[in-house]
């Protein structure tokens, strides 16, 4: 019973992971089509950090107002954070180190979140990608401590195949349709 349970919390923790890549996917598109203004550019930087493994990162903070109210913004766009690759964000650096003023786009129910940078990048689809195939092991694991003798069953094979296939498809088209070149989706309206 206990082995089931901890099945089961697998499967739930891949589902977890699922669910958070869903709303950042859900954010970003949404983040597209939200109402734009322009933001004064407070400071900008390229963060390195060395704890554990090499990550890096471009901080930015600003500010813009929206019915005479003034807000402080931070993100990039949403899901964006640190990787162990300097290059893109050496390269969202450069782009913005010489800005004074960029367009932001904000929520319009909640005018304190916004991003300079709109709609999706392949970040966002980490979460579900690393979801999907923990669910995927995991129900695969399950078989085969409860189920041995389906290992042996060709019609499960082709089955895991297709499915696997099909997502690596699946996913290799969706990563194509993503433009992940962000600096063509921030708009400069003033440089020093």
């Amino acid at each position: 019973m206990e082995t089931k349970a901890t099945f089961v919390s697998l499967i739930l923790f891949g589902a977890f992971y699922i669910c958070i890549g869903a709303y950042f996917l859900n954010k970003a598109r949404r983040s597209e089509f939200w109402p734009k203004t322009s933001a004064t550019i407070k400071h900008c930087a390229i963060v390195e950090d060395y704890d554990e493994a090499p990550t890096f990162q471009t901080t930015i903070s600003y500010s813009y107002t929206i019915n005479k109210t003034q807000y402080d913004g931070y993100q990039i766009y949403d899901g964006y954070q640190a990787t162990g690759s300097y290059e893109p964000h050496k390269a969202i650096y450069e782009y913005l180190k010489d800005a004074q003023t960029v367009e932001v786009r904000y929520n319009p129910s909640n005018p304190s979140d916004s991003v300079i940078a709109y709609g999706l990048s392949k970040q966002h689809l980490s979460f579900i990608i690393f979801g999907g195939l923990f669910v995927l092991i995991t129900v695969m694991a399950t078989l085969y401590k409860f189920s041995p003798d389906t290992f042996n069953n060709p019609i499960y094979w082709f089955v895991v195949c297709s499915i696997f296939f099909s997502g690596v498809i699946g996913y290799i088209k969706l990563l194509a349709s993503v433009e992940d070149n962000i600096i063509q989706r921030i708009k400069i309206l003033g440089k020093n």
